[in-house]
């Protein structure tokens, strides 16, 4: 398989030669973008129409935009050890953190 290939050669999950065969990073991300914006990846226009109340041209895109963000997961000592003061991943105390830690 292609995740047997990739352990043989030192690449392992979370490396970025690993995750840019993802699903998110090799599917979902390029099929959202090419959708917002109209285009594929290598900037060909998208034939075809939506059908739906509005029927519009593929290739002009939506006027919203996407934002992506990356979800880290730590462990729950560290992230408990940066509301204590420690100075360690502090960009990990977020409201949302916060949140979950107060129950």
């Amino acid at each position: 398989t292609e995740a047997s290939a990739l352990r043989k050669s030192g690449v392992q999950p979370g490396d970025p030669k690993w995750e840019a065969l993802g699903i998110f990073h090799h599917i979902t991300m390029p099929r959202v973008t090419a959708a917002v914006t109209g285009t594929t990846p290598d900037g060909t226009a998208i034939s075809g129409d939506y059908k739906s109340t509005d029927a519009f041209p593929m290739g002009d895109g939506f006027e919203e935009n996407v934002q992506f963000l990356e979800l880290c997961y730590l462990d729950q000592n560290e992230v408990f050890c940066c509301f204590r003061g420690s100075g360690r991943s502090d960009w990990a105390a977020s409201p949302t953190a916060l949140l979950h830690l107060n129950g």
